[in-house]
């Protein structure tokens, strides 16, 4: 990558990672969000859609550059024939994938979503997606499509982009879950309230700018975390509030680190989650290049929630938070059983250079630096 077309991208990327964490509290955003991530590629025909993949039907539906009668076609007949959803079904969660890696483009010409719907709107037949959310039903996926005669200059771009996106997306989901239906811009203040978790937003230092009544609960209860002077929170989990800090040394570094989710243990309750993400509303003074008292500004939204008594947290749930692969939650088993990465480069059949890539991965999805301390993240779970 050339260094001006580096800068573009992370010119672009930062931009629309802005608004994907905007739109968590403001749904409205994602309409901006569609429209800026076409203008970053060229073009690109764009739908944020949940479907239910057992029924094979839309349950919702955004799009962008659709015209409405294809939209209006779409969500009444063309839903339950578009092939690549039945590969989406299987596909990694958090993974940007080509659309012709996921569906040949052969065997997509061959069906009649392709010819009735895709070819008379200027073909737009590849692109590529990413499944933000999966569950035993339904997925939450980005998709993008673009012509044919495009592909060259936009396919790969759209991969690079939604692969640095696929965390920041994950998290402002799961945000918008937390805070439910109250999520409406410049109210989110009485969206946080009415979360059924611990919720709080912190700034650069980590004190404590917006929590709702449950936090307080949390905070009196003081099994899990505790006020210092001036109102930061410390994490009596050392592990977590290590975790904590270096987040928030990555926001005053004018960064985005990638969200977090992990175990939080107490010698005087049961297991807790503690998930951080950024914090960033669409009126954030932090959108500009240079601001007066930075620290005074909201940047990490913190949600604690309580695992049920006797529940465990399992590696598959933590391979499904971080959006692990097959291959990446083979080879954290491998760690975890005191073996290194050679032996497991060795067991696969793969060169090292593989693993280090596999491995390399593992560390950014996790928000780790080191093998050690992935492994150390990792193993404070209750195994089946």
């Amino acid at each position: 990558m050339g260094i001006a077309v580096g800068l573009e991208h992370s010119t672009s990327l930062d931009r629309l990672t802005r608004l994907v964490y905007s739109a968590g509290l403001d749904a409205s955003k994602w309409s901006e969000f569609l429209s800026s991530l076409s203008n970053a590629v060229g073009y690109a025909a764009l739908a944020l859609h949940t479907h239910d993949y057992r029924r094979d039907r839309n349950v919702s539906l955004l799009m962008h550059n659709y015209d409405t009668p294809f939209r209006e076609s779409y969500r009444s007949y063309y839903d339950g024939r578009n092939p690549w959803n039945k590969r989406v079904a299987r596909a990694p969660v958090g993974q940007a994938i080509a659309s012709p890696k996921l569906l040949a483009s052969e065997e997509l010409r061959s069906t009649e979503f392709y010819n009735d719907w895709i070819r008379p709107q200027d073909d737009i037949g590849t692109g590529a997606g990413i499944t933000i959310y999966r569950d035993r039903s339904r997925f939450l996926r980005l998709s993008a499509n673009t012509r044919f005669k495009d592909a060259e200059t936009t396919v790969d771009a759209l991969v690079l982009l939604l692969n640095g996106l696929a965390p920041h997306m994950r998290a402002s989901f799961e945000v918008a879950q937390v805070l439910g239906r109250n999520r409406t811009g410049p109210h989110y203040r009485q969206a946080i309230e009415m979360a059924e978790v611990a919720v709080a937003v912190l700034d650069q230092t980590g004190r404590v700018c917006v929590h709702n009544a449950l936090w307080d609960e949390l905070m009196r209860e003081g099994r899990y975390m505790r006020l210092q002077s001036a109102g930061r929170v410390k994490v009596l989990d050392a592990d977590v509030d290590d975790a904590v800090g270096r987040f928030l040394a990555g926001t005053r570094d004018g960064r985005m680190p990638v969200p977090n989710s992990m175990p939080l243990r107490s010698e005087k309750g049961p297991t807790a989650t503690l998930s951080i993400s950024t914090f960033l509303s669409a009126d954030s003074t932090r959108a500009s290049s240079f601001v007066l008292f930075p620290d005074d500004e909201p940047a990490a939204l913190v949600v604690v929630s309580l695992s049920r008594p006797g529940e465990p947290l399992s590696a598959a749930t933590f391979a499904e938070r971080h959006g692990l692969t097959g291959a990446e939650s083979a080879l954290l088993k491998h760690l975890l059983s005191g073996l290194s990465l050679r032996d497991f480069a060795d067991r696969r059949g793969a060169s090292l250079n593989t693993a280090r890539s596999q491995m390399k991965s593992l560390l950014n999805k996790t928000g780790t630096v080191r093998q050690a301390e992935l492994v150390a993240l990792a193993s404070r779970l209750h195994q089946r």
